[in-house]
């Protein structure tokens, strides 16, 4: 089972929904929508569940004006 939230820079989770897909070559992509984010840095969490536990893996993103 393979399931991601977006958080906040304090590990606060955020009302936008991250979806997963896997890509060739056992890749895991994540998709969200921007756009409603203000600039900051945000947390991307991925936790996965097997017969052998849990695993979870952290990935930092920072939103910008341009």
């Amino acid at each position: 089972q393979r399931q991601a939230r977006l958080l906040d820079r304090a590990g606060n989770a955020l009302p936008i929904a991250v979806n997963l897909a896997e890509k060739p070559g056992a890749i895991l992509a994540a998709d969200l929508v921007l756009g409603p984010l203000g600039p900051g840095d945000y947390l991307i969490e991925l936790t996965v569940t097997g017969p052998a536990g849990s695993t979870r893996q952290l990935v930092a993103i920072r939103v910008q004006n341009n």
